[in-house]
């Protein structure tokens, strides 16, 4: 993929995994579900047949959310 797509449109699925230290599979099946409010990496939009996620989102989550417990993440506060 040229770069210059990914920039314009947002990081592919696969970035956004390794950013997170997270497996594709994971991504796929939290892509899926809204009703966590927001414990899970924000939602991808759809381009075609991609998935892509906004960097800067992705970059919060990682630097202001990942912070929780499995408890917390699980059953919520």
């Amino acid at each position: 993929m040229p770069k210059q797509i990914e920039a314009q449109d947002g990081w592919p699925i696969a970035k956004v995994a390794e950013f997170l230290n997270l497996s594709k599979s994971t991504l796929y099946i939290w892509s899926c579900h809204d009703q966590w409010g927001g414990k899970y990496p924000p939602a991808p939009k759809r381009i075609g047949r991609r998935l892509v996620w906004d960097p800067r989102e992705v970059i919060d989550y990682r630097n202001n959310k990942c912070a929780i417990t499995r408890k917390e993440l699980v059953y919520g506060k």
